[in-house]
């Protein structure tokens, strides 16, 4: 999910646009992983230096 959230610049309208069951899921989902301890290292670990930010903001922008 972290390459597509990274290769997609649509992605969060797209989770907001989505069904909403499947968006509920889904921002259920990855606000729970953004209070991991270890996301900050599986982020970093799967795009390239300097899109961590990127990717962070698109996931803060379709969850609560």
């Amino acid at each position: 999910m972290i390459r597509v959230i990274d290769g997609r610049r649509t992605i969060s309208s797209e989770v907001i646009e989505a069904h909403p069951s499947l968006t509920k899921y889904i921002q259920e989902e990855f606000t729970a992983l953004l209070n991991e301890p270890y996301i900050d290292h599986a982020v970093t670990e799967h795009v390239d230096s300097g899109r961590e930010r990127l990717v962070f903001d698109r996931i803060r922008a379709f969850t609560p």
